[in-house]
């Protein structure tokens, strides 16, 4: 995501515009966030407790983008432009990546 953030600005900006593509999308992120809501429940130690809650994130976004309406979806988009705020999503996505990289190889629980 940090290399290539002009490509991914242009896909989210196509999202945004296309009411189709961004229906389809919440479509396919909502079949995903149901298998991982529904086979996960769990609630007990952190792992789990991440892997739940971003099954409820998952599911919430999809949500938003079946939903909302198209001026809805550029300003969440939108909100994606401001590099300082790309760039923390992106190093809390390799963070939260690599932590569960480490716990699901080399964890104990």
């Amino acid at each position: 995501m940090a290399a290539r953030r002009d490509m991914m600005m242009r896909i989210f900006h196509e999202v945004s515009r296309n009411r189709a593509l961004s229906y389809v999308m919440g479509v396919w992120m909502l079949i995903i966030a149901l298998s991982l809501v529904l086979s996960h429940q769990s609630w007990h130690g952190s792992v789990a407790v991440i892997i739940t809650l971003l099954g409820w994130g998952v599911f919430l976004e999809s949500i938003v983008f079946l939903f909302a309406s198209e001026k809805a979806l550029e300003k969440y988009m939108g909100a994606l432009n401001n590099p300082s705020a790309y760039y923390c999503i992106a190093a809390g996505y390799l963070i939260l990546g690599l932590f569960l990289a480490y716990e699901g190889f080399f964890g104990t629980s």
